[in-house]
């Protein structure tokens, strides 16, 4: 198995990964968005993205609730396919490293989880 087959494996599955990244961390601000809707009734001040996720908040949660389901299955992915590149090099077990990589796909970043594979 080539090197890049695993580099080549995570960017297609990052924008996947990235949207359920992005989702958690929209309805993490939904409820404090909310809090300072009710007290200041006006919210142009906020960033237009910020409105924006206020807007969608009942669609962002309606998503959510799918979500951590998704967001497991993409990471299991991701930890399923690191155990079998080791595999095919010979290990028998990478399981000590695996706790290392889920920390990675709690904190996503691309960057940081294709350093890992190598």
């Amino acid at each position: 198995v080539k090197e890049e087959t695993f580099g080549r494996f995570l960017e297609l599955i990052h924008p996947k990964l990235n949207y359920q990244h992005a989702l958690t961390q929209q309805v993490r601000m939904v409820e404090p968005l909310r809090e300072v809707q009710l007290q200041e009734g006006d919210t142009k001040f906020l960033h237009p993205e910020l409105q924006t996720v206020l807007e969608k908040a009942t669609e962002i949660q309606q998503q959510f609730e799918l979500q951590p389901q998704k967001l497991a299955f993409l990471h299991n992915i991701v930890m399923t396919a690191y155990r079998h590149k080791w595999r095919l090099r010979g290990h028998q077990s990478v399981d000590h490293r695996i706790k290392d990589l889920a920390k990675l796909l709690e904190a996503y970043n691309l960057e940081a989880v294709a350093a890992f594979f190598t």
